[in-house]
């Protein structure tokens, strides 16, 4: 029997959920295909942030280290006590960072855009969460925007990227998606946006790429040798 693309993700979820002692028991029984799909790009980003010398370790909402991961399932607030979610603490040389799925930040123009993926400065989360506010755009080292859909990709996701990629500072920034669309590279390329990213979890060598791609990317936003 053919394993299904959803308990593909998971799988490979787990793996990288076992480097960090952590299991997300609500993630295989309740999350949808489109969700499982963002986290498993997050643990994509983990892997990257292993690379380049990053300790990582899951924590809760209060900050402390957890084995039980909780990720939101909808668009939520990094300070909102209604969405306990947990997160991921990363520490590289003489620096601090979370990576956080689902949360609102606020973009250049002062409205709130929901990342699927991204990396927040800690001082910035730690000061949103006492002070029940969004963090700010230029608080925002990388963010990863996640697609899975079952045919092509509908261009108007390129469009919609290159809007949101408008309202944030970092040049560390892509999309990601299980499937294309022959136009998208061409648009996003023509606007000087982020590449986008074609990653299943049938094809490792995809996968790889996306991992090399946030090595060298983070390794230069974060000045590491």
């Amino acid at each position: 029997m053919a394993i299904s693309p959803r308990s593909g993700y998971l799988a490979r979820i787990r793996t990288e959920l076992s480097n960090l002692k952590a299991a997300s028991p609500s993630l295989a029984s309740r999350g949808v295909i489109e969700k499982v799909y963002e986290i498993y790009i997050l643990m994509c980003l983990l892997e990257a942030l292993r690379n380049i010398g990053a300790v990582i370790e899951a924590r809760d909402l209060n900050d402390q280290k957890t084995n039980n991961l909780i990720f939101r399932f909808g668009p939520g607030k990094i300070h909102s006590p209604t969405t306990p979610s947990t997160f991921i603490n990363a520490i590289c040389p003489g620096r601090q960072f979370e990576v956080q799925n689902g949360i609102r930040v606020r973009g250049r123009s002062s409205v709130l855009h929901e990342l699927d993926v991204c990396i927040v400065d800690k001082e910035e989360a730690v000061k949103c969460r006492i002070l029940q506010v969004d963090p700010s755009q230029n608080k925002i080292h990388a963010f990863i925007e996640c697609k899975f859909y079952g045919v092509t990709l509908n261009l108007s996701i390129g469009r919609e990227f290159i809007g949101l990629n408008s309202e944030f500072s970092t040049s560390v920034k892509a999309l990601v998606s299980n499937t294309s669309h022959s136009d998208i590279p061409k648009l996003l390329n023509a606007h000087k946006a982020m590449p986008i990213f074609e990653v299943r979890i049938s094809n490792r060598s995809r996968e790889e790429q996306l991992i090399g791609w946030f090595s060298t990317e983070l390794r230069r936003r974060f000045h590491i040798p």
